[in-house]
């Protein structure tokens, strides 16, 4: 977001999957699972050791990824980064990840003080239909996200789904009148293909 509009640039190739980091939990995950059923003293302190050395892996690509994601943000001439509101998500997902949910709330307070460090706000919004809302027609269907890929049941229009759910995000953002605490006047935000102010 930027100035005295909202500038917002949600690249696609700017998109981080977490497949890796899962890739490597799971891994971690299972040599922990061998040194536990060993049970001697030396698998417990190797044990400890693999626990250190994943808390680690896994604190090095989150600041990663919030690094990207600030760094975007300067390029792009943003003011701030809006984040889904993901409080109480294992209530209303109990199937997922319980690793990605703390993963997600690690990456936020990460670009939280990095993004503070700018000169950046960070804000958050109700996630309510985001992933399933069509950006161009606002046609709701559960039917409109097939994993990474968007496709609208109504006007057809196909995007990456995090993009399009992005653009819903920003959108939401600014329609719903949430404005950062410095109190600057957001009404836009940009695209690659240009600026939209929300209708």
């Amino acid at each position: 977001m930027a100035s005295t509009l909202a500038r917002w640039s949600p690249l696609p190739q700017g998109f981080f999957s977490a497949g890796k980091l899962n890739h490597a939990r799971r891994e971690f995950e299972r040599t922990r699972g061998n040194l536990q059923e060993c049970g001697t003293q030396s698998a417990h302190r190797t044990l400890q050791e693999v626990s250190g050395r994943e808390d680690e892996f896994v604190k090095h690509i989150l600041h990663s990824v919030a690094n990207r994601i600030v760094q975007e943000a300067i390029e792009h001439d943003c003011d701030g980064i809006i984040f889904e509101k993901l409080d109480g998500i294992r209530k209303e997902l109990p199937e997922a990840d319980w690793h990605s949910m703390w993963a997600f709330r690690k990456l936020k307070k990460f670009v939280e003080y990095k993004a503070e460090e700018r000169g950046l706000f960070v804000d958050t919004v109700n996630p309510k239909n985001t992933s399933k809302r069509c950006n161009e027609c606002e046609c709701v269907r559960d039917g409109n996200r097939h994993g990474d890929e968007f496709e609208c049941r109504r006007c057809g229009k196909q995007n990456h789904a995090d993009y399009n759910a992005a653009k819903n995000v920003a959108e939401l953002y600014l329609l719903r009148g949430h404005q950062p605490s410095r109190g600057r006047s957001l009404s836009q935000y940009d695209l690659k293909s240009g600026s939209r102010t929300p209708s």
